[in-house]
């Protein structure tokens, strides 16, 4: 680890670090000036340790979500695009489906982990209630009981001392990704509903649109967050997509 450059580091790493001097670091081994390091977790796999470098959370889901969007992006390249109705192959369409679904609710999920993971955890949210009555949450009940617009909206804003993304153009597509992703993992009848011409039918918003609002939409929020910081995360300023 102590050999690799910057810029050839995984760009998912949670944190890399720039040797300073010289030094000797615990299961790492002498390090010299100039040399990177990372974080190192170390797990029990069934009789032995094993260790390996600390992800990032939201690059591992970011990155997801465009593995999804790529694979699901190459199968629709074969829908047909003629005006009389054509029968999709069961295969084919499945596997889109199946590639469309993960990448929207693994970028809505990065979206998650990114809100929580910015929330510094000596953070303190109050709620004004009336008549004299607030809520105060800590971190972990803001984690636990707040919806993710509430943090893009309200807290993080505060924290990162930014505007509220709503009213940007990607806010919209952010509502978009949400409401797709809520209809996956909470399906019901009407989500369910084989007319593929109907407007709540999952299935007819997901092939209606190839590709909708999964990885550019997350990163776009993201981006509002990141873009005025002068320093940013090692995966945000290594992100290949």
């Amino acid at each position: 680890m102590a050999d690799e450059r910057l810029e050839e580091a995984d760009w998912r790493c949670h944190t890399i670090i720039r040797v300073a001097k010289d030094t000797n670091v615990p299961g790492l081994g002498e390090l010299k000036a100039g040399d990177l390091g990372k974080v190192v977790g170390i797990s029990q796999y069934k009789s032995k340790r094993v260790a390996f470098t600390v992800p990032s959370a939201t690059a591992l889901f970011l990155n997801l979500s465009q593995r999804h969007y790529e694979e699901a992006r190459e199968i629709a390249q074969d829908f047909s695009v003629a005006p009389t109705l054509q029968s999709l192959d069961d295969e084919d369409a499945f596997a889109y489906l199946e590639n469309i679904m993960a990448s929207v609710v693994f970028a809505y999920t990065a979206l998650e982990s990114f809100a929580n993971e910015e929330i510094p955890s000596d953070y303190i949210y109050t709620v004004e209630k009336g008549n004299r009555c607030k809520e105060v949450y800590n971190k972990v009940q803001m984690e636990r009981f707040l919806t993710l617009e509430v943090k893009l909206v309200k807290i993080l804003p505060a924290v990162c001392g930014v505007r509220s993304p709503k009213g940007i153009k990607a806010w919209q597509d952010y509502l978009e990704l949400e409401s797709l992703r809520h209809s996956i993992i909470h399906m019901k009848e009407a989500d369910r509903d084989s007319r593929l011409e109907s407007s709540k039918s999952v299935w007819g918003r997901l092939i209606k649109s190839p590709v909708p609002y999964s990885l550019p939409v997350a990163k776009r929020i993201i981006d509002h967050f990141y873009k005025p910081r002068r320093l940013k995360p090692h995966w945000y300023q290594n992100f290949p997509f």
